[in-house]
């Protein structure tokens, strides 16, 4: 039995779509039924509750031998996180597939890959098989910026002439269920990536060639770009994307690997296939 968390966002859902077909029996842990529909429909057991809630865990993981912690960015992650791993522990699960990123390395200060590096340490302590997933810029990441792109005919981030190796969820997704349904990989910590190494110019250029009309990629300051942020987002969520954004700017190590495409058997999607697959989205209001 593979237990799933964030089975219903983006990433999760192509990783429960993806083990059902293989015919595995699966079992996610769920806020809200209602978003939950489609898993049922997939023969996925449903058990209703938070991560943040220990007797749930402990239920939902009665007879689980593999574990998916795959959960938003939010201030109780990393302790959503621990505690998974510490009921994950004490009822006997044997292997922990864990959803981190690129960024997470001693030298980079923002929150969020720090977290990663704390839960991934605690796994490993945990005496548990394990494999981390570490993709780098999410492509769907650029969906939050449809409106200006569609009347502005731009994008802006704090991110200077940083560069990036963008990723679809849905190639995440389709990976993560790979070292999921195969223990093989345990003690592998894969950096996955899509084909190309770009700055945002350069992504700037793949919109414009796809749309057929000039986008523009605007550096702007950290601080301008967190207060818009403010406006949409907790206070603590516009931090920490923004300080993500800014660290591309001096992050040196960020690169494209082969590793998807070695374990998977496909290549992963362009930003040029994925531009394509919402230009509808991108598009808005333009001819």
């Amino acid at each position: 039995m593979i237990l799933l968390t964030g089975a219903t966002g983006k990433t999760g859902a192509v990783v429960a779509k993806t083990l059902a077909a293989k015919g595995l029996p699966l079992r996610a842990i769920v806020r809200d039924s209602n978003k939950a529909q489609f898993l049922q429909e997939l023969g996925v057991e449903l058990v209703q509750g938070s991560c943040d809630d220990k007797a749930r865990l402990e239920q939902a993981m009665k007879g689980a031998d593999k574990l998916l912690i795959l959960l938003p960015n939010g201030p109780q992650q990393q302790a959503m996180e621990s505690l998974l791993v510490e009921v994950a522990k004490a009822q006997q699960v044997k292997y922990v597939v864990k959803l981190s990123s690129m960024e997470s390395r001693p030298e980079v200060d923002a929150q969020v890959p720090q977290m990663h590096l704390a839960i991934e340490q605690q796994i490993r302590d945990s005496g548990m098989d394990w494999c981390f997933v570490r993709p780098n810029f999410f492509m769907q990441n650029l969906l939050a910026s449809a409106y200006t792109i569609n009347h502005d005919n731009l994008f802006a981030y704090p991110s200077g002439k940083g560069k990036v190796a963008m990723t679809d969820c849905d190639d995440v997704g389709a990976f993560l269920a790979e070292v999921l349904s195969d223990a093989k990989h345990a003690g592998q910590s894969y950096e996955i990536s899509g084909p190309e190494l770009m700055d945002f110019d350069r992504a700037a250029e793949i919109f414009s060639q796809v749309l057929g009309r000039e986008i523009r990629y605007v550096d702007i300051p950290a601080a301008e770009y967190q207060a818009i942020l403010e406006t949409v987002l907790v206070p603590w969520h516009a931090t920490v994307v923004t300080e993500l954004l800014v660290d591309i700017a001096s992050d040196d190590y960020v690169h494209t690997t082969t590793t998807f495409e070695e374990v998977v058997g496909r290549p992963p999607r362009s930003l040029a296939d994925f531009v394509k697959a919402h230009k509808a989205v991108f598009q808005g209001g333009q001819q």
